[in-house]
């Protein structure tokens, strides 16, 4: 959701302590300065341990075969998350700057797509709400019909009544 908030991609690092290659991609991959920059800035992050039960369901989401898994997803929408790039096992600095790097080139394709759809949710949105807020100002008001209706009716009644017993007597 932030991701899709930010119109930014998410890159999610499946970890498993059992991955062959998982501490040479965190010593070597994960502290190289370049990368972590392209990370901070262009990216939001998301990493968990696979041993833990939402990790392990995002890894059957992504199809993840290998660990460590790095991967790239495009939000496009609530229902719909894109892979657009995966690196598994054996990573290498070159390959994850890589892979950032073109996975930017397509979110700035993607941007204006995004944004648009973006928009058009919440034009939608607040069309539903001001309709909403007019069928209730058109429910208020048929209420209070009905209750001057009432009322006068009551009214009739009563002075009907009193008529009658001023005939009476």
């Amino acid at each position: 959701a932030a991701a899709r908030r930010e119109v930014k991609l998410l890159v999610v690092y499946l970890h498993s302590e059992n991955g062959r290659y998982t501490q040479t991609f965190c010593t070597q991959v994960l502290t190289n300065d370049l990368l972590r920059i392209m990370l901070d800035e262009n990216f939001l992050v998301w990493g968990g341990d696979i041993a833990r039960m939402e990790t392990h369901r995002v890894a059957q989401m992504i199809h993840a075969r290998q660990y460590p898994c790095f991967a790239v997803l495009l939000p496009a929408s609530v229902d719909e998350i894109r892979v657009i790039g995966a690196l598994n096992g054996e990573i290498q600095v070159d390959a994850a700057v890589a892979l950032l790097t073109s996975c930017m080139e397509e979110m700035d394709m993607h941007r204006s797509e995004i944004v648009a759809r973006q928009e058009q949710h919440a034009e939608d949105r607040i069309l539903r709400e001001d309709q909403d807020r007019e069928y209730q100002e058109a429910l208020e008001m048929d209420r209070k019909r009905s209750e001057e209706e009432r009322v006068e009716k009551e009214a009739a009644k009563e002075a009907a009544r009193i008529a009658e017993e001023e005939q009476r007597m």
